[in-house]
């Protein structure tokens, strides 16, 4: 079997054109899942397993493994689905087993939480905590500037070049999720934002060439997506905001301040970057949370006043 995994890596990377992520992730759920099925069906090891060993009867076994031994929540029992539903459709195409056992295993639906994200006066608050008299503080500002201002994710801002800042026009080219380029408006405080970082570096010496990293660390090179979220984080702490918040947090707020001041919902979803505009129906549930949290607590009238008052954060009022 693991000749088959080997193949199905390769299709990951070469065809599917999936991220070293995904095909990471990936791999570990199907090894998982193969070492189930050996315990399962007595084999020594996973190369002694065959396609005919991955039936139906055994995924059903590892779905209720998964749920009620590893006590997973339904949104990892869904991505380790996903995962082997690929390797079987793999499987399938390369002749290796007639049907896949997941055709009739239904998904488990996923919990619907709403994202966190901060209200506009914290937002500002966050953006605008760096020391900007270090150049350290100033590409700080000019990250948390343009997260917040165009909605990126973390990986995405991590993979900025200088080049793909359109100063001229307001506009940053963006590798997003399944390789698709889009290009997002760059606000005005995140243009000047990124101005002074790039004219403090080059002041410096440090090259600020078409084809060099956008953000860098302190020895040079590219900061990772870890360090997106460890600047986040600190900037928060900065701010004295009570509530954890990552880069991902600035993304939503990015989307659930243009809905909240009328943007389309169409319009976001193209901002975002998301195929569907299910993905994006979300936010509209984070306004219709904040609108109903601000009547609860505010009309005389309301039913639930003097309950509870659920925030959009998920806390209620008898917690607070």
């Amino acid at each position: 079997m693991n000749e088959y995994l080997s193949k199905f890596i390769d299709f990951l990377e070469v065809e599917n054109n999936d991220s070293p992520l995904t095909v990471s992730t990936y791999t570990r759920e199907i090894r998982e899942y193969l070492g189930f099925v050996c315990d399962l069906k007595d084999r020594p090891d996973v190369d002694a397993l065959t396609p005919a060993d991955l039936d139906e009867a055994g995924l059903r076994s590892y779905t209720g493994y998964l749920r009620r031994m590893k006590k997973l929540s339904r949104a990892s029992i869904q991505l380790a689905l996903s995962a082997l539903r690929t390797f079987f459709y793999f499987l399938v195409r390369e002749g290796a087993m007639e049907s896949s056992p997941a055709h009739s295993l239904n998904m488990p639906r996923q919990d619907k939480k709403l994202p966190r994200f901060l209200y506009q006066e914290e937002a500002r608050r966050l953006v605008e905590a760096p020391d900007t008299s270090t150049l350290a503080g100033l590409r700080d500002r000019a990250i948390l500037e343009l997260i917040y201002g165009s909605g990126l994710r973390e990986a995405e801002a991590a993979a900025l070049n200088v080049g793909d800042i359109d100063f001229r026009y307001g506009y940053v080219t963006v590798l997003g999720k399944g390789s698709r380029l889009r290009k997002e408006p760059v606000g005005g405080e995140a243009n000047k934002a990124l101005k002074a970082y790039l004219k403090a570096r080059s002041e410096q010496g440090i090259p600020s060439d078409a084809e060099a990293p956008l953000f860098l660390n302190q020895r040079g090179g590219r900061l990772t997506a870890r360090s997106y979220q460890n600047i986040v984080a600190k900037y928060a702490r900065q701010a004295g905001l009570m509530k954890d918040i990552s880069p991902h947090g600035l993304r939503h707020s990015f989307a659930t301040h243009l809905l909240d001041n009328g943007a389309d919902i169409r319009a976001v979803q193209e901002l975002l970057g998301h195929a569907s505009v299910t993905t994006t129906q979300i936010y509209t549930h984070v306004s219709s949370a904040r609108l109903r949290a601000v009547y609860d607590r505010t009309h005389p009238r309301a039913t639930r006043r003097g309950v509870y008052a659920e925030d959009a954060d998920g806390e209620d009022e008898r917690s607070k």
